[in-house]
């Protein structure tokens, strides 16, 4: 069992992002922070891209093991329908879900989310959204939070990093009064497209978590993976923005965030939270849903990937062998009615789909049962075959077979050209 760790450099395989915000590989680097703190070997951690995940697609680095992902992210309501479930080799564990949606979810989405609950959220309308849907879910905030204090600027003399102000904040900084030595605009912003895009996204977050723990004298920010990241280094902080998003509904618990109705009211010498309590609180609340996760899946997982990664025998070759065997003339538009609904009748059907992509399933009979067949097709008794000419029938039940090839031939039916006997002992 491998330890992802989710990146994001495009959002899917044909979108290689105009521009990419590094808040994402904030998210990945206080990951990476959880498992050094779990002690798990390198070798063992995996980056798994978010696009590799859209519609339950295996990435390769899953395709022969199984892997623990956290999931600390943001999610709209459209992605998230893309996204989950996620393949059955990615075993999630939510830390911190952020997730947007103007209404119910879907109950694929909820089923899905209650296999692995409890849900850490990421902030409250995201709590409420599970609460409402009965799915187990606690507040966390953000992963990013917990990462250690290593402030060490510390002087008068720091550079004051503006990153992604608001235009209001900076009219009223032209017009309040204040001033400071040295200021330098910094965006989380970068270009997309890179060939080297999740490497060259991990250098541009390393070098700034370095540049606001050792260089900055004050933040002044509008971006939430500014701000969590800063207040867990110690560094002095400034929150602004022009609106105070949902996605912001934990890190209030912390911090005063500023709007232009307030922006008068800032303390310039910004805010420094000592919370060191709570972020062990919050380490060991994601330490603990790790190891409990892969305590529960780790001996599991290991033996089905052994034996999922077995040479594979030619299943059902028996049935494709024998359908093989229908006519040429036949085989063009082929209509077919399978008699025996169990067991051999669903590997005729698999067959039938295998070997003839473009054929139609038009009648199931069976003397005994009753009920749906695959398709939606109903199960029928042998005596509407008088009212099926020209459609091919495949005899599929073993104890049934001499019965099927007396009526047939009461009907006129003559075998290979009308029917075909696919009677054996299934293993």
């Amino acid at each position: 069992m491998k330890y992802g760790i989710l990146s994001v450099t495009a959002t899917s395989e044909a979108d290689d992002m105009s521009f990419l915000n590094l808040g994402d590989q904030m998210q990945s680097e206080a990951i990476a922070y959880v498992y050094q703190k779990m002690g798990i070997p390198e070798k063992d951690i995996i980056s798994i891209e978010l696009k590799h995940l859209a519609g339950g697609c295996t990435p390769a680095a899953a395709e022969k093991e199984y892997i623990i992902l956290p999931i600390n992210i943001n999610l709209e309501f459209n992605n998230s329908i893309k996204m989950f479930p996620l393949s059955p080799h990615i075993i999630p564990v939510f830390l911190g879900l952020s997730f947007y949606s103007a209404g119910s979810l879907p109950q694929e989405l909820v089923d899905y989310f209650r296999c692995y609950a409890p849900i850490g959220c990421r902030d409250e309308s995201t709590l409420n959204l599970m609460r409402q849907h009965q799915i187990p879910a606690y507040f966390f905030g953000c992963v990013t939070a917990l990462l250690p204090h290593r402030y060490t600027a510390g002087n008068k003399d720091g550079a004051v990093f503006w990153v992604d102000v608001p235009e209001s904040f900076e009219r009223y900084f032209k017009t309040c009064g204040k001033t400071f030595d040295h200021i330098e605009h910094i965006t989380h912003i970068r270009p997309g497209g890179n060939k080297n895009g999740e490497e060259y996204l991990r250098k541009e977050t390393r070098a700034l978590i370095e540049r606001y723990s050792s260089e900055a004298r004050l933040v002044i920010t509008s971006r939430l993976h500014c701000m969590a990241p800063c207040m867990a280094m110690g560094v002095p902080l400034i929150p602004v923005t022009d609106n105070i998003s949902t996605r912001m509904a934990w890190i209030d618990r912390y911090l005063r965030i500023y709007t232009p109705k307030t922006y008068s009211e800032i303390d310039w010498n910004g805010q420094v939270v000592d919370y060191e309590n709570r972020k062990q609180q919050m380490l060991n609340i994601a330490v603990k849903r790790i190891r409990d996760t892969a305590r529960d899946y780790e001996m599991i997982s290991d033996y089905s990937c052994y034996l999922e990664s077995r040479e594979r025998a030619d299943y059902g070759n028996f049935y494709k062998e024998r359908i093989a065997e229908i006519p040429k003339e036949r085989q063009e538009r082929l209509e077919y009615v399978i008699w025996g609904c169990g067991q051999a009748g669903i590997h005729t059907y698999h067959a039938m789909r295998e070997m003839y992509p473009d054929s139609r399933l038009v009648g199931v009979v069976d003397s005994y049962c009753e009920g749906i067949f695959c398709e939606g097709t109903p199960i029928q008794k042998p005596t509407v075959l008088k009212e099926t000419d020209g459609k091919y029938i495949l005899i599929a039940t073993h104890s049934g077979e001499f019965c099927a090839r007396c009526c047939l031939a009461s009907l006129g039916k003559e075998e290979y050209r009308d029917f075909l006997s696919l009677s054996t002992i299934t293993g």
